[in-house]
């Protein structure tokens, strides 16, 4: 997986900048112009930052009905927001809270 598909899967588990930068340390801005290909100088550092971060996102992959490949941590971030009845402002939320409730990867947890 490439640095750059590793920041994406951070970002789609974390659901947004701001939280993205609280748990890194650097601001949202920051991981928005990474992530758009705006960032204008070296992301090596950014990049080792996501490696240390959310290097366990590379692993166990399972499949999501509404997305594709999913890392179970995710999977179940969603799984359970959508069995609390919760409602994240996340845009991949939106796209899977629907199929979360018949999706056998989402239950039981």
């Amino acid at each position: 997986m490439s640095d750059y598909e590793l920041l994406q899967k951070a970002y789609e588990l974390e659901g947004s900048f701001r939280r993205l930068a609280e748990t890194t340390g650097k601001s949202a801005a920051t991981w928005q112009t990474l992530l758009s290909g705006t960032y204008k100088h070296n992301p090596q550092k950014l990049y080792a930052l996501i490696r240390q971060k959310y290097g366990h996102l590379e692993k166990e992959m399972i499949a999501c009905p509404a997305i594709g490949e999913i890392h179970p941590q995710v999977c179940r971030k969603y799984a359970e927001a959508a069995a609390e009845g919760r409602n994240m402002s996340d845009r991949i939320y939106t796209i899977v809270k629907k199929y979360c409730a018949a999706c056998a990867m989402s239950k039981g947890r």
